[in-house]
């Protein structure tokens, strides 16, 4: 599920630390209400991909290498804008 999941489980999770309940909501609340917002926030992503890629490959209108070409360019825009160029230099360097 890319990185909007894990995010919203962490704060989520320091939300429920900082009112200082242990197990209220459970985790399996937790989840699922992560699993939504993510839905929710990837949405326009979604449906671009769906939009360049997926539709365009149903049809016949693109071959399968071009459909993910195509598709994987949205999640790479939303990937790039959730990190600094500091943190990418950080893995180049490695």
């Amino acid at each position: 599920m890319v990185t909007a999941f894990t995010r919203i489980v962490i704060v989520l999770g320091f939300t429920r630390s900082a009112l200082g309940t242990q197990g209220v909501p459970p985790n399996q609340v937790i989840i699922g209400l992560s699993m939504f917002l993510t839905f929710f926030v990837m949405g326009p992503v979604f449906s671009q991909a769906n939009h360049d890629a997926v539709q365009p490959f149903l049809k016949g209108q693109i071959t399968q290498s071009q459909a993910f070409t195509k598709g994987i360019e949205p999640f790479r825009g939303f990937m790039l804008k959730q990190v600094r160029e500091k943190d990418l230099q950080l893995f180049v360097d490695l």
